[in-house]
């Protein structure tokens, strides 16, 4: 049975949560993180229901991060990247 296709923002965003578990340890792994928001933000077919799932998602994973380090970096940006698609 093929596999149901999903929509290229749901593996950018599971990239995203991957990107950030490693930000603790690696500060390569923040840099990614900031290039996958930026390609997320590139996509110009998203519809409103794909912008507030989007904006949850980016939520959540701020939440994973703590307020220090690169983490906090990355957690600023994680939510910053969420207001500019609240706002699209």
């Amino acid at each position: 049975m093929p596999r149901k296709k999903m929509p290229l923002y749901t593996n950018v965003l599971e990239l995203m949560r991957k990107k950030a578990a490693q930000v603790y340890s690696s500060h390569q792994a923040q840099k990614e993180l900031i290039e996958l928001g930026e390609l997320l933000q590139e996509s110009s077919d998203l519809s409103s229901q794909s912008e507030a799932i989007i904006v949850r998602t980016l939520l959540e994973i701020a939440d994973t991060l703590s307020s220090e380090g690169d983490a906090r970096n990355s957690r600023a940006y994680l939510v910053t990247l969420s207001d500019a698609f609240r706002r699209a």
